[in-house]
């Protein structure tokens, strides 16, 4: 994992995995809630 972009509410991680054979790439965007919790709100994939 990586953090690729970061704000005072939120942040852009990125990840490599590797599940079987398969590799997942991707992006996901983690932001702070209204009532102070972190959650991904929305994500971004390639498998290959």
């Amino acid at each position: 994992m990586e953090a690729l972009q970061v704000g005072a509410t939120g942040v852009n991680v990125g990840f490599r995995v590797t599940v079987g054979e398969r590799r997942v790439g991707g992006v996901c965007l983690v932001t702070l809630d209204g009532d102070g919790r972190w959650g991904i709100k929305g994500s971004s994939l390639v498998v290959s």
